[in-house]
């Protein structure tokens, strides 16, 4: 699965859909990781999450003044950087009751050579 984006040319474009794990492959790229929020510092702008397979990530927050919910699950867009944490470019709630083992299972089926191509066109 994968967020669609369109340019000012309408060409669609996808973001891929990631876990903490799947970070390294995707350095320099737009992606979409979601995560519970462990910490966050709005002094620093820097928000700590818990992602889908149950591993930390660091993400960046285009508002560095922003606090974000503790334990309320997000999806974040943005640019993986070098050291495998986030740039954030916009993120979103999700609802208190997301599932996050049950999305991590579809990250791994569209990471799946066999299934990729339910996912990615």
């Amino acid at each position: 699965m994968s967020a669609m984006d369109t340019d000012s040319k309408d060409r669609i474009f996808t973001t891929p859909r990631v876990n903490a794990g799947l970070l390294p492959q995707y350095a320099g790229r737009r992606v979409v990781l979601v995560g519970r929020v462990l910490s966050s510092d709005p002094g620093t702008g820097f928000v700590d999450i818990q992602t889908s397979d149950d591993a930390r990530a660091r993400v960046m927050l285009v508002d560095a003044g922003e606090q974000l919910a503790p334990q309320q699950v997000y999806e974040f867009t943005g640019t993986v950087g070098s050291d495998n944490g986030l740039k954030e470019e916009v993120h979103v709630p999700f609802s208190d009751n997301f599932d996050l083992p049950n999305y991590d299972k579809m990250i791994r089926l569209a990471h799946d050579a066999r299934y990729a191509s339910m996912f990615w066109g």
